[in-house]
């Protein structure tokens, strides 16, 4: 696999350039060190490709989450990034996402089988 792996790499590197991956891992914990959320994310190309966005439950809605994010965005502008891009199940946070200027691009509905799967992008 590993070997099907490199030559995509390669193929995608002749078409598109080289990738310049940068990741980045975010994190916020409380005054007794207990984490309360994080983000981990990585540039590729012109893109911020955020992998994880979590906020222990008892912390939603006192905004770690929207600073967290903001944080990434902004770390994505200093790298170059001209968009973010991200997936995110129906019962997770799309909601969220929406009311932080993201848009729905594509929707695969049944997967999980009681929800779906949006793909959703925001211009920087």
């Amino acid at each position: 696999a590993s070997e099907i792996v490199q030559r995509l790499i390669t193929f995608n590197r002749e078409q598109a350039g080289p990738e310049n991956v940068v990741h980045i891992s975010l994190s916020l914990k409380s005054g007794d060190n207990r984490l309360i959320g994080g983000i981990t994310a990585a540039k590729s190309w012109e893109t911020l490709i955020i992998d994880v966005l979590w906020v222990d439950e008892i912390e939603r809605g006192k905004g770690y989450g929207e600073q967290l994010l903001s944080t990434a965005e902004q770390r994505g502008i200093e790298l170059g990034c001209k968009q973010v891009a991200l997936k995110t199940f129906s019962f997770q946070a799309e909601a969220f996402y929406i009311a932080n200027g993201y848009a729905t691009i594509s929707t695969v509905v049944g997967w999980p089988p009681s929800g779906s799967l949006s793909r959703m992008v925001k211009m920087l």
